[in-house]
């Protein structure tokens, strides 16, 4: 699966539906927190002795990992980097 691919597919799709509207990057930054803290809040709920609000709420962390994963995408397209070069270079440069 070529992911970068997939992300630039699944914005031109939700544009041409009207459900989405490209976020210049320091938005697009912004969601991605929000994204993090979706997957934080779904971790903390995995945990019993911090039962908050509603407990009966389901909360997918794979689920939100994914979201986090898809903004950090996003951000990167909209920045005009190349997240899969940038990632193989962060790789390559921490295993020496």
């Amino acid at each position: 699966m070529n992911i970068k691919q997939e992300v630039a597919d699944y914005i031109t799709a939700k544009t041409a539906q009207g459900k989405w509207t490209t976020p210049p990057l320091q938005d697009a930054l912004c969601f991605l927190v929000t994204e993090v803290d979706e997957a934080l809040e779904a971790y903390m709920r995995t945990k019993p002795e911090y039962v908050r609000n509603d407990p009966t709420k389901k909360y997918d962390l794979g689920k939100e990992l994914a979201d986090v994963v898809l903004m950090a995408f996003v951000c990167a397209q909209v920045g005009g980097f190349d997240i899969e070069t940038e990632l193989a270079i962060t790789l390559s440069t921490t295993r020496r």
